[in-house]
């Protein structure tokens, strides 16, 4: 960008925060399972609002995009966990728990190791584990992060127009 950049922190704050929000809330979050489509989208809105008044520059920046893209990422994994615990005890306490006779029936016949198995059963039976939400938070800072560079360097290529 041409002369000072501005902070990059309040658009990542904002694309991470609602990239967290709706990947927390259960249904809503399907739509990571198409190529990440909530990341890209908090990638591609931390863009908009950061490139919305930038002047055109001659060589659009890349490089000020992933930064913003990777910043929006590790928003929305800690946002995602965090607001994902409360509705995970939302959903116990109202006795919502998945069906887990898949998982048993994978289970059978295997040689899995019984401390693998009742910590997989905890992880989908419902409850609050600090393992798996510790695993989901590290599952989601690397993906937000790649997935969201990606968002935010398609919002370069969208909203820095080179002069004609």
């Amino acid at each position: 960008m041409n002369g000072a950049s501005p902070s990059k922190l309040q658009p990542a704050l904002i694309g991470g925060v609602a990239l967290g929000v709706a990947s927390a809330i259960p249904f809503l979050n399907c739509l990571n399972c198409a190529c990440c489509a909530l990341a890209i989208g908090g990638g591609f809105l931390a863009a908009a609002l950061y490139f919305k008044d930038a002047q055109p520059s001659p060589e659009p920046p890349y490089g000020d995009a992933a930064v913003l893209g990777a910043l929006t990422g590790v928003v929305g994994a800690f946002t995602a966990t965090i607001v994902s615990i409360p509705i995970q005890l939302l959903s116990a306490s109202l006795g919502i728990k998945p069906d887990i006779s898949q998982l048993e029936q994978a289970f059978e016949g295997q040689d899995i190791p019984p401390a693998l198995q009742s910590f997989l059963e905890s992880m989908f039976s419902g409850g609050i584990a600090i393992g798996a939400i510790l695993i989901g938070l590290v599952m989601n800072l690397v993906l937000f992060t790649i997935f969201a560079m990606v968002g935010a360097i398609i919002g370069v290529a969208v909203f820095n127009k080179k002069n004609a």
